[in-house]
């Protein structure tokens, strides 16, 4: 979200991306009462591990995200109401919707919307506030517009008190809806770092072909075996496991990584791609660790696409999954593609798995540039 206007698109963006045609009111309430409660639910986390004395798992993302979610379903409650986000705001906070408040929230701002009492006893005073804000909320149904301008009140102290600056909550939630109610292609314009391949810098030799022509080929043996050029590649395709589901085939999500995400240890290694030029890169990014979580990550949703028709609708990998496959990833390069780029990915590498399955051998094409991968039928085969 850029420019002045950019709660004017947020709005907009919450309206195009709700999907519920009826009751929306209602939808859009209990979802509000749900995200106070996860937020709430953070605040109970952050007061055992320090009553225990436990390292704090809690992230300012993770903050931030609730924030966020909070404010999409209060955006969505007052559209139904023909209610303006921009105008509440300017009736519950005229500090804050001035410039200077929206980029950031310094310290010496603070008393102007956290009374002194917060000084003496801050965690007991966040969480007074976090009471006040679940009991406003009750107030919602009743549809007036007092009830609205109140609860708003008390969310811009609750932010103010997290130093959490509006645009930055509208921006992080954002990208996040964005992320789970739109294709790639609709916002790749929004990760202009990750335009470029994650090797684009590195000698010709270490870095993926832009095209990629991978074979399934079935050898005098009876075996299936990966062929690229005139190599073969690894050893024979077996699916090391007791039930017979196809695994065997696991290598085009590998393809399928390196094709649409630019990454995958595993298929660089398979190539002889790694980048030895950089005794880091090679160690950390394209070795041992790294070729593990990506064969832990491809092994672990595999079992989940087995209860969905191996996702054949794209609507069945979850937001769930896909924030559980970027934990795994943290710490490497890839953590900078975003869901609906591992969404991609993931459903594209499926939909080739399930064509070779049943023709058992062909022909995979991938294209870097254009995050791509394809199946074609071997002729005669």
């Amino acid at each position: 979200m850029n420019g002045d206007n950019f709660i004017t698109e947020y709005e907009f963006l919450v309206q195009q991306t709700c999907k519920i045609e009826k009751n929306r009111f209602d939808y859009a309430l209990l979802g509000l009462y749900g995200e106070i409660g996860s937020l709430l639910s953070i605040s109970k986390r952050k007061l055992k591990e320090e009553a225990l004395g436990e390292i704090t798992k809690i992230t300012q993302l993770e903050i931030e995200e609730e924030l966020g979610d909070i404010l999409w379903y209060f955006t969505m409650a007052i559209s139904e109401l023909n209610f303006k986000l921009e105008d509440l705001i300017q009736k519950t906070s005229q500090i804050l919707y001035k410039p200077e408040f929206l980029e950031k929230i310094e310290p010496k701002y603070l008393p102007y919307i956290i009374e002194k009492d917060s000084l003496v006893d801050h965690q007991n005073f966040k969480n007074q506030l976090l009471f006040n804000l679940n009991e406003k909320s009750k107030d919602l149904k009743e549809k007036n517009e007092d009830n609205f301008t109140a609860f708003l009140k008390t969310f811009w102290r609750v932010l103010f008190f997290y130093q959490k600056d509006l645009k930055k909550i509208i921006n992080t939630n954002s990208k996040k809806i964005k992320n789970d109610n739109f294709e790639w292609d609709k916002i790749k314009q929004d990760y202009p770092k990750i335009e470029k391949c994650f090797d684009y810098y590195f000698p010709e030799d270490e870095r993926f072909p832009e095209k990629i022509k991978i074979e399934f080929v079935q050898r005098s043996s009876g075996r299936i075996h990966m062929k690229y050029g005139d190599v073969f590649l690894g050893d024979p395709l077996t699916d090391n496991h007791k039930d017979k589901d196809n695994y065997r085939y696991h290598d085009v999500f590998h393809i399928s990584y390196t094709a649409i995400l630019h990454w995958s240890p595993v298929f660089r290694a398979l190539l002889k791609r790694k980048r030895k030029s950089k005794p880091d890169f090679d160690e950390n990014e394209d070795s041992g660790r790294a070729i593990v979580v990506e064969e832990g990550i491809s092994a672990w949703i595999f079992n989940q696409a087995k209860e969905y028709n191996y996702f054949e609708n794209p609507k069945d990998i979850s937001t769930k999954l896909i924030k559980n496959v970027q934990l795994f990833v943290k710490g490497y390069e890839v953590e900078n593609c975003p869901p609906a780029l591992w969404k991609k990915a993931i459903y594209e590498g499926f939909k080739v798995f399930r064509e070779l399955t049943t023709h058992k051998v062909g022909i995979i094409n991938i294209d870097l540039a254009q995050r791509t991968i394809k199946f074609e039928k071997i002729e005669n085969e």
